[in-house]
């Protein structure tokens, strides 16, 4: 998904088989509900979450609540591929060899499949964004309560590290506070990118701005699933003809190749995007400068 001026996705046709795991979602565009309120407690007193499936990916939000004591460090654990989002306050997480990655309020990690990590929370609140691929398996289906690793269960056998994957085990790719300072310009005054790869999944970073031209021009565009939070602006959508508001700091889930329109609906639009298969093919190495985007109708640049 990307957004702009109003444009529209048509995907090819893929075949798809029932999922064999009745836990996910599979064809479903959701606008996802981030309100604490909704959480559930995993740890008393310290530590809720919710979490959510797709068609090979779970997203859960977690809040670590402040107090006198710090919050339980996690067991050690290992999954598939993360992008995390450190949403609130700040914290450290460190991988089995005992490793340490400050994490500041806005920064945007990488955890290479298989690394086993915990973290440390400290006595503020945190809260963080967490999308895994493939779905972290010790979930239960989203009525039902996940639990923090080590609150008294063991954790589930995870996946193990990807074959050719020897990327270092934890990376921050970049801070929400300033990412729009880094990004490559596109289109000068109204499009500006920036992308990141891990070994099954990329990271994009777009940002919008509308000039006396408007929004940048789109045009049909096709890819496999994306989470997206809207870390800035307003978007509306309509996502196989069915109309979703995204605001700012929501989440948004797209089946993969479900046709869709965007619309931004403010004049500076951030959407941090994350999508599965990676999009190397397109997007080429990380800092290339002159990457494939779909989505940009070069025509009417």
């Amino acid at each position: 998904m990307l957004y702009g001026g109003i444009f529209t996705l048509h995907a090819e046709t893929a075949p798809s088989a029932p999922s064999a795991d009745p836990r996910l979602h599979p064809g479903e565009a959701r606008v996802l509900n981030l309100d604490p309120k909704q959480y559930k407690e995993v740890v008393p007193g310290k530590v809720s979450m919710r979490h959510w499936f797709g068609t090979n990916v779970s997203v859960a939000m977690f809040r670590v609540l402040p107090g006198e004591d710090e919050a339980p460090r996690a067991a050690l654990h290992s999954h598939g591929t993360e992008v995390a989002v450190q949403m609130k306050g700040d914290g450290t997480m460190f991988d089995e060899a005992g490793n340490a990655y400050p994490l500041r309020e806005g920064d945007v990690m990488l955890v290479r499949a298989g690394v086993k990590h915990t973290g440390e929370f400290g006595k503020s609140e945190n809260v963080i964004l967490s999308i895994v691929t493939p779905p972290r398996p010790e979930y239960p289906a989203e009525n039902g309560v996940a639990y923090f690793p080590g609150s008294g269960k063991p954790a589930a056998q995870q996946a193990p590290s990807l074959e050719g994957d020897q990327g270092p085990p934890v990376r921050i790719l970049f801070n929400l506070n300033t990412i729009a300072e880094q990004m490559d310009t596109v289109i000068p005054g109204q499009l500006y990118f920036k992308h990141w790869h891990g070994e099954d999944v990329s990271v994009g970073a777009f940002r919008m701005v509308r000039n006396e031209k408007g929004h940048f021009p789109g045009q049909l565009n096709k890819h496999g699933e994306e989470v997206a939070l809207l870390a800035k602006g307003a978007l509306n959508m309509e996502i196989d003809g069915k109309p979703y508001h995204v605001a700012e700091g929501e989440v948004l889930l797209i089946p993969p190749y479900m046709p869709h329109v965007g619309t931004c609906e403010t004049d500076d639009c951030m959407l941090i995007s994350w999508f599965t298969p990676n999009r190397l093919s397109e997007w080429g190495p990380e800092g290339n400068k002159n990457p494939e985007l779909r989505f940009l109708d070069k025509k009417k640049k």
